[in-house]
């Protein structure tokens, strides 16, 4: 609990399509909707990955992007994710976060990676979306090379919903 704060963090999943859970995986273009409570105020997202880029293109596109930006490790690749957010409705204006984006292979959540972008995959953003707002982006991964791997919606570090890359 933090200092100073009497309501202890709550989070509820809501998902009326049954998708999205661990157990029954979301795929590419599903839309997942999640809900969570935090401190008496409720927020409600829909979540989508658009489309995926993985392997020697997603490898060719992140080396091309910037002189900098590093292969990937050996035995793995780059994954380019589109994920789009919709704030369908809450109690107040809701904080999308790029980190609230995990990618999970082996059993654990990893962080996107830090690379530059080109121009034409815009990154997800930090975004203070209101009622009806949506915002999208393309964020990149370092994931194992033919390795099944799921992307995550984990604010609060709690994955709300995974959806599957195939």
């Amino acid at each position: 609990m933090l200092a100073g704060c009497t309501e202890e963090s709550t989070t509820t999943v809501e998902n009326s399509n049954k998708i999205g859970t661990y157990n029954n995986l979301a795929k590419v273009g599903d839309v997942v909707r999640v809900s969570y409570n935090i401190f008496g105020s409720t927020y409600v997202y829909d979540i989508s990955v658009e489309n995926y880029i993985r392997g020697e293109t997603a490898n060719n596109i992140i080396k091309n992007a910037n002189m900098f930006n590093e292969d990937p490790k050996s035995g793995y690749e780059y994954l380019l994710v589109k994920i789009k957010v919709k704030y369908v409705s809450g109690d107040e204006s809701g904080d999308i976060n790029p980190l609230d984006f995990k990618v999970y292979y082996n059993g654990a959540g990893y962080d996107y990676a830090w690379v530059v972008l080109p121009d034409n995959y815009p990154k997800l953003e930090l975004a203070k979306l209101i009622p009806g707002g949506e915002t999208e982006g393309w964020l990149a991964y370092e994931v194992p090379k033919n390795k099944e791997v799921f992307i995550a919606y984990t604010p609060l570090d709690k994955p709300l919903c995974f959806i599957k890359i195939e």
